[in-house]
């Protein structure tokens, strides 16, 4: 596995951990929904690096994708609202917009990568 997957692994973990530990009020739906989460991103990730057999059926990559852009929409909604309006102007909305699709853009890149194995 390159250095850069490990990194992104690592940045995944450690995201999702900081998230459970600020948001830690919101209850056990959100824990649980966050640790799902997590792991169904470190599994595609090895899923991609062939580090765990594929299942017979690309449903539950396409699930675990499904549900993954879900939860982070669900979860995110609130806060990327509240972070855009605090922005000021257009220059910074673009910047932030950019940073969060080059972070989200790997898994989706890897999770299309698995599930185009099976065609």
């Amino acid at each position: 596995m390159p250095i850069w997957a490990i990194v992104y692994i690592t940045f995944i973990v450690v995201g999702g951990l900081a998230s459970i530990y600020t948001y830690r009020y919101k209850g056990f739906i959100f824990i649980a929904g966050e640790l799902f989460s997590l792991l169904f991103s470190f599994v595609l990730i090895l899923y991609y690096f062939n580090l765990l057999v594929l299942p017979k059926s690309f449903l539950i990559p396409l699930f675990m994708l499904g549900y993954i852009i879900i939860w982070e929409w669900i979860i995110n909604f609130d806060l990327l609202e509240e972070e855009l309006l605090s922005l000021e102007s257009k220059e910074e909305i673009i910047i932030f917009l950019i940073i969060g699709f080059l972070v989200f853009f790997p898994l989706i890149y890897m999770s299309g990568n698995v599930i185009g194995r099976y065609f």
